[in-house]
């Protein structure tokens, strides 16, 4: 990616569905899951869903020089058998042309921010989709 190299972060509204799906799709594509068909209508519910639960899930976008280049599908609720709010990372996906841009940390910087808006004091990032790049991923998360 050219130009400043300036991210952004931000949360979702309904006008950016269609750059959702792109950069779902991209995610998809590069996980264990991608033998599986993706349902556009899947990803609208639960962009949707997002959207009108606010307090307990969010997706935050991430653009530089005005592209999309990541997005983080985050949920908070307390624990089965607690009062401890815990937020989850749900899918956390920067492109691969944005890898060497802010967009990761910033994202992360974002969830983080988010939680501890809602009282959460657990934050949960997983690496489940069996990505090829999931130790460069570990390490990001340590940081």
């Amino acid at each position: 990616m050219q130009g400043t190299g300036q991210v952004r972060v931000r949360m979702i509204t309904e006008k950016d569905m269609d750059t959702l799906l792109r950069l779902y799709r991209a995610a998809h594509a590069f996980t264990t899951y991608r033998d599986l068909p993706f349902d556009d209508q899947q990803v609208i519910d639960a962009t949707w869903h997002a959207l009108s639960n606010p307090k307990t899930h969010g997706v935050i976008l991430a653009e530089a020089d005005g592209e999309a280049t990541g997005v983080l599908y985050v949920h908070a609720s307390r624990l089965l058998f607690t009062d401890v709010v815990c937020a989850q990372a749900i899918v956390f996906w920067v492109s691969l042309e944005a890898r060497a841009t802010r967009s990761a940390v910033q994202l992360l910087k974002a969830f983080e921010a988010w939680a501890r808006n809602r009282n959460a004091t657990e934050l949960r990032l997983h690496i489940t989709t069996g990505a090829s790049n999931a130790k460069d991923v570990g390490k990001l998360f340590t940081r």
